[in-house]
């Protein structure tokens, strides 16, 4: 795939990660290049689902540094006070996330 569609794919697919799926748009987060995450962040408000989301900039960076770390995401609560969840990339070959 030639390098601009891989751009368009990571790009089209931030844009389908809703934030109320909490695990699944960090997981995807986590494995975009520095510099798309940054990106992306800057244009979307860190609005609070729950008293338990995570609205800081710095401190989502931090979280989506421990998930790439790691390979998966968890919410605890974080878009619904009691629910818990998982969630993790599925990766092209060069580790960016497709999915």
């Amino acid at each position: 795939m030639p390098g601009g569609e891989r751009a368009r794919l990571r790009a089209a697919g931030a844009e389908a990660i809703e934030r109320s799926v909490v695990p699944g748009y960090e997981a995807f987060l986590a494995f975009m290049p520095r510099g798309e995450q940054e990106e992306y962040l800057s244009s979307q408000p860190l609005e609070a689902l729950s008293e338990l989301t995570i609205t800081d900039p710095a401190a989502l960076r931090a979280e989506l540094d421990d998930i790439a770390a790691s390979g998966y995401a968890t919410s605890l609560g974080e878009r619904v006070v009691g629910a818990a969840s998982v969630a993790a990339p599925i990766l092209g070959h060069d580790r960016s996330p497709v999915a």
